[in-house]
């Protein structure tokens, strides 16, 4: 059986047309000003070696900033992480050349640099969890449940923000935006729900994959119940899966698949 005839036939594998990478429309602004800021200095080998001298000269943590790849969003967040880390630097650095850095020194442009850093972060994390090989689709639908509950955890005080945090002990309570926050990760999760509603369709399939020996056969699909039963009494199989997990039912299948594909 091709890998295209095993999509075909079965309802489960169509869904992985919807497991990829998902990037929120979260303050774009911010980020287009920290790409260009960053123009003065890196996009000329003259201001990036004048850049790298400054930090070193200064003692600072970091020596550069990672260059962003526009084909790679994923790139983005290390940019944005090392721009906040930076940001005293930074200004120090365009203040040198004689440019104006009163937007980086703007306490709430600040706050809305981090919480993208922040929430990038985390999906990028997202993003690493539905790569790899090995990987069965019930896996990626847990990342995605999981990271819609976090969104909602993340909402009270943003506690696991680290550069939210340091934003808070920074800023007046008035100053950093904390309700504006609340109402994107809301919107996030909205989005999230939109996007993989189709996960949802296949929750019942999906528990067939993970553990098909714990799914009751009176309220499988009529198709599949004979199979279902004969599955769910050969003590061998039950003993490889318990031992090896649900992908050793599925390896056989899999190897039958061309690598190409």
């Amino acid at each position: 059986m091709s890998r295209t005839q095993l999509h075909a036939s079965s309802p489960v594998p169509r869904s992985r047309e919807h497991i990829t990478p998902v990037l929120c429309e979260l303050h774009w602004l911010p980020l287009e000003y920290c790409n260009a800021n960053r123009k003065l200095y890196p996009s000329k080998r003259f201001n990036h070696r004048q850049f790298q001298s400054f930090l070193r000269e200064i003692n600072s943590e970091f020596a550069d900033i990672p260059y962003h790849n526009e084909v790679r969003w994923l790139s983005r967040g290390k940019v944005l992480n090392r721009v906040f880390e930076l940001s005293k630097e930074i200004c120090q650095f365009i203040e040198s050349k004689g440019k104006d850095s009163t937007v980086l020194r703007d306490e709430k442009w600040k706050c809305e640099v981090a919480f993208l850093a922040d929430i990038t972060a985390h999906l990028n994390v997202l993003n690493f969890q539905l790569q790899g090989r090995d990987h069965m689709i019930t896996d990626m639908y847990d990342a995605v449940k999981a990271f819609q509950w976090e969104t909602q955890m993340h909402q009270c005080n943003l506690p696991h923000f680290p550069c939210c945090q340091v934003m808070l002990k920074q800023v007046s309570a008035t100053v950093f935006p904390n309700a504006h926050f609340v109402d994107k990760l809301s919107a996030l999760r909205t989005e999230f729900t939109r996007r993989f509603v189709d996960f949802e369709a296949q929750k019942n399939n999906f528990e067939l994959l993970r553990n098909p020996f714990a799914v009751d056969v009176e309220t499988a699909p009529v198709q599949i119940q004979m199979e279902l039963i004969e599955l769910q009494c050969n003590g061998t199989l039950r003993q490889n899966t318990t031992l090896q997990g649900p992908h050793s039912l599925f390896a056989p299948f899999l190897k039958q698949c061309p690598s190409s594909v």
